[in-house]
């Protein structure tokens, strides 16, 4: 007997010992995953949620209408339109307060414009920054830190703006994150109740982890709280040190605690999720207590009932099914105040997915009661249309432990939600349930929608701005911008398109979608403009609630018969000039919002812009044919002219020839000898007839390059017997006191031009050489010279001690008509051709030709012409 009763004594204690370990390691186990999911769900969240934000960063930081309408802004003067157009993109970008503050900064660090509205001059920190962004060509995240008000706490996001045709950066647009108002919250919640459990932020900064976000148990501390990295057992600096998973560890208040570690991907950040092992093991203990003294009962009982435990033993069983009982109820009482005191929806069910117990949360949520829900499997709690989803989701859980995904749910009223799901495989009382954490997800998803119909907006405005900037066709732009109105409406509606006619001063339809073009047109034809002509006087949009009944409506049974209720103009207006009307008819009863009104006039802005565009390039593609005609009959009394002064110098010339040969013939005796004074005069009238009959070459050779008729006879040519024949032809004796001087050696080799019009321009310089000279001298030089590339030129240099010219007269000597006395008493003659035939010539026969000239100095023409072609 006493065998026995040491054998039960030993059986109880060994099984009060194996109990509480295993109470121990399911407590322990509980936590692990708790912890794990709650770490990863947070971890998922914080990225999902910086994504976001840079994602949006390096949008706007390559949209080419940002770098376009910031240029537009710098230019002087300030364009108040590019200013009210970016405003209006940084209060989009600022929508849900996902941005603290929004600044622009020009190179200088100068604040342009703000969101909201400041003044205040940025401090070093935010200026350092500003300069880091200038150097970068992409984005710069400036990670949670204490900016120049030290009070603050936030992250940056900065980005350079480059000009549409520029490569430096011409300003910087800051993105300032306050992490207090979605990050922070986001770690310190907790989704069950909890005394110690606590999720921390932190990065490693050198060879210490600096934790970011505020802690529970201390406060203002958050950038000030540091540790050493090599702390062994905080589970902070094991995070730093690149350990994951779940740990045991000492956090920094000295308290023993269990971590899930984890590191936020693509960001320096690691997160700590933990609970006080206290607070973990604390039921277990409570359970100690109650095994303890249960042993101490059934070994007082053993010891007291040994003679009558074979009679007793039936008692004694039930007994210990009581107190198992007992256990039970304990444990359940305490799920059942976990499950109901929890914010979040949660609801356990069987291997089945039979719901078995709910929280309150999820009975508000679900407006039916525990009992209904105790009916309800969780596929029977989404829609019909939801349902074929739901088996994927539970076979994840069933092969991995856990899952998380988002559904949705209806209610017993038949309204559904979107709800987040995170469900785990957990074992109670040998039983393997499904633990469901479900949280309403609406306002989440109208945030996004909010940011997707934002981006929307942008995109549209991107698309019309493409079409403006690669066509100018309207019906293609306006096709393009009704398509984007429709997209972003979210009810059915009609859009139609006026435009002023700057003949008629009318409005007239251009063009619609989802109505009858010819009906409407017919319509509008006879009513005059309307409403549409409201806006467009008033250049303000104008919104009617319904048109069918608003007493200014001009045959409502038309809009009746269609179906259009509401109606929202928004005139087409480009630098303040209206350019039409953009009319939008709802076919249900609409109030519009000061948003829907606001991205209209944007849209409209933009179409006014590439109207504006068309009307300049047909009122230029006017213009051009208005000008070629101009040219064309131009270019015909140019011919005529041309036609008529050929042929006027050649008749000139041959009763000029006439003259010059019995006039010569006279002075040299043929007909007679003749007194000296009579020769003298003779000699006179033959020197004015050769200027006259020069002046008439003048006005036959500019008649020909005018019309590009001059023919260029290029051949080999001998210099030295090219210059002996232009010397012999000069008379030495003439009636001024002028000496010539011909300067050039005896080996010149020869040249390929054309030699008539390389004399022509010699004769051009010398003639004006002799006629600016009264007295002095007249020097013809030839000499071959080196040009670039080892290029021989032969250079003819004519100089003379004449008048000279003034400065200001040399870059027009060349010109037509230029002559260096342009006096109405001028003691000169010509006509001021000879110089630009020189000018032209020489340019035919692929030279140069220089002038050198002071007053009453004399004047220096130098001639290159190349030796071959």
């Amino acid at each position: 007997m006493a065998a026995v009763f040491l054998a039960l004594i030993a059986g109880i204690g060994s099984i009060g010992f194996f109990y509480l370990q295993r109470q121990l390691a399911d407590s322990r186990l509980k936590a692990q995953q708790e912890l794990s999911a709650i770490a990863d769900l947070k971890v998922q969240q914080i990225s999902r949620w910086r994504e976001g934000r840079l994602g949006e960063a390096m949008f706007f930081s390559q949209a080419a209408f940002v770098g376009r309408d910031v240029q537009a802004l710098l230019r002087g003067p300030p364009s108040e339109t590019a200013k009210a157009q970016l405003l209006h993109w940084m209060r989009l970008l600022k929508i849900g307060d996902r941005y603290h503050r929004l600044a622009l900064f020009d190179p200088q660090g100068k604040r342009l414009l703000s969101v909201p509205e400041e003044s205040e001059v940025p401090g070093p920190v935010l200026q350092a920054e500003i300069a880091t962004a200038l150097r970068s060509s992409g984005l710069t995240v400036k990670d949670l830190h204490r900016g120049d008000r030290q009070d603050e706490i936030h992250l940056d996001i900065l980005f350079p703006i480059h000009a549409p045709s520029s490569q430096s950066p011409i300003a910087v647009m800051v993105l300032e994150i306050n992490p207090h108002q979605f990050l922070f919250p986001l770690i310190q919640s907790w989704p069950t109740p909890s005394r110690t459990a606590e999720t921390l932020l932190v990065r490693r900064e050198g060879n210490d982890v600096v934790f970011l976000n505020e802690p529970r148990h201390q406060t203002n501390i958050a950038l000030s709280l540091r540790r050493p990295v090599n702390s062994p057992r905080l589970p902070a600096a094991m995070v730093a040190r690149g350990e994951t998973g779940v740990r045991e560890g000492v956090d920094y208040r000295g308290v023993r605690v269990l971590a899930a570690l984890r590191q936020v991907p693509d960001s320096p950040w690691f997160m700590v999720a933990k609970v006080d092992q206290e607070e973990i093991y604390a039921p277990v203990r409570g359970r100690a207590w109650t095994v303890s003294l249960i042993l101490i009962m059934l070994a007082l009982g053993v010891t007291l009932a040994t003679g009558l435990i074979w009679r007793q033993r039936d008692a004694e069983f039930l007994r210990r099914q009581v107190v198992t009982e007992r256990e039970r109820g304990a444990q359940a009482e305490r799920v059942a105040h976990l499950m109901k005191s929890a914010n979040d929806i949660i609801l356990l069910t069987d291997e089945h997915w039979r719901i078995v117990e709910a929280n309150d949360r999820a009975i508000e949520a679900y407006g039916c009661s525990l009992a209904g829900l105790q009916q309800k499997t969780m596929v029977e709690l989404c829609p019909p249309d939801q349902r074929a989803d739901f088996p994927q989701s539970a076979e994840r859980l069933k092969t991995e432990g856990r899952a998380v995904f988002e559904t949705v749910h209806q209610r017993q009223d038949g309204l559904t939600f979107p709800i987040e799901i995170s469900a785990r495989l957990v074992q109670i009382s040998g039983a393997t349930y499904n633990l469901v954490i479900g949280r309403d997800i609406t306002e989440r998803k109208r945030a996004e929608e909010e940011v997707r119909r934002n981006l929307e907006r942008i995109q549209a405005l991107r698309e019309i701005d493409q079409a403006i900037a690669s066509t100018l066709n309207l019906d293609a732009i306006f096709n393009v911008l009704l398509e984007r109105v429709d997209t972003f409406l979210l009810y059915p509606a009609a859009t139609m398109v006026r435009l002023f006619n700057q003949q008629t001063r009318e409005l007239e339809f251009f063009t619609c979608r989802n109505l009858d073009k010819d009906e409407w047109k017919a319509r509008d034809a006879s009513s005059q403009g309307g409403r549409a002509k409201v806006v467009f006087e008033a250049k303000e949009p104008l919104l009617i609630r319904n048109v069918q009944t608003d007493p200014r409506t001009w045959e409502p049974e038309f809009f009746r018969k269609h179906g259009l209720v509401s109606y929202l103009g928004v005139p087409l207006t480009a630098k303040g000039k209206p350019l039409g009307v953009l009319s939008l008819y709802t076919k249900q009863e609409h109030e519009f919002s000061k948003e829907e009104v606001d991205f209209l006039s944007t849209l409209a802005g933009q179409a006014a812009i590439a109207v504006q565009n068309s009307q300049l390039y047909e009122q230029t593609k006017k213009q051009t044919e208005e000008l070629k005609k101009t040219i064309a009959e131009l270019e015909t009394a140019n011919q005529v002219k041309n036609q008529f002064l050929s042929v006027m110098s050649h008749e000139l010339r041959t009763p000029l020839n006439v003259v010059l040969g019995y006039t010569g013939m006279l002075r040299d005796g043929m007909l007679g000898e003749i007194p000296p004074e009579q020769k003298k005069v003779l000699g006179k009238v033959i020197n004015r007839s050769n200027d006259l009959l020069t002046m008439i070459r003048d006005v036959l050779h500019a008649t020909q390059i005018e019309s590009r008729s001059i023919i260029v006879e290029r051949r080999l040519v001998d210099l030295l017997d090219f210059l002996d024949k232009l010397r012999a032809g000069y008379d030495p004796t003439l009636d001024k006191e002028v000496n010539f001087v011909w300067d050039y050696p005896r080996d010149l080799p020869p040249v390929i031009t054309d030699s008539e019009k390389l004399k022509q321009i010699l004769q051009n310089l010398i003639h004006n050489a002799i006629k600016f000279t009264e007295k002095g001298s007249v020097t013809i030089t030839a000499r071959i010279k080196e040009g670039i590339r080892q290029r021989q030129f032969v250079e003819f240099k004519v100089a003379d001690s004449g008048i000279g010219m003034p400065k200001e007269l040399l870059p027009v000597i060349f010109e037509k008509f230029t002559q260096a006395d342009s006096t109405e008493t001028r003691l000169y003659g010509g006509v001021g051709l000879g110089l630009y035939i020189v000018k032209e010539f020489t340019e035919l026969l692929g030279g140069t030709v220089q002038v050198e000239s002071e007053p009453e100095k004399g004047s220096t023409f130098t001639v290159m012409i190349p030796l071959e072609q």
